[in-house]
């Protein structure tokens, strides 16, 4: 039975990404209701996306927010030339 909760079982696993993503399209949608940022917060999304599969970042919302800092104005002027 301890087998079946352990963080090693590759189901426990899948379920932990399952809800990093989640985690992460609830602050992406959150982040894009003011329409404006709607370029920051694509870019944040494909970062942290990017190092969740390389399994760099433990942290998802404080690297949303510090990615979407760092790419602010220049994803928010390509989204408002493509736009």
């Amino acid at each position: 039975m301890s087998r079946l909760f352990s963080l090693e079982n590759p189901f426990m696993q899948f379920l932990s990404k399952v809800c990093d993503m989640l985690i992460l399209n609830v602050v992406f949608i959150f982040s894009c209701v003011p329409l404006f940022t709607i370029g920051a917060s694509l870019s944040a999304l494909n970062t942290i996306a990017l190092k969740l599969v390389r399994r760099e970042e433990p942290y998802i919302v404080k690297g949303f927010f510090k990615a979407f800092a760092a790419n602010f104005k220049q994803s928010t002027i390509v989204w408002l030339v493509s736009v």
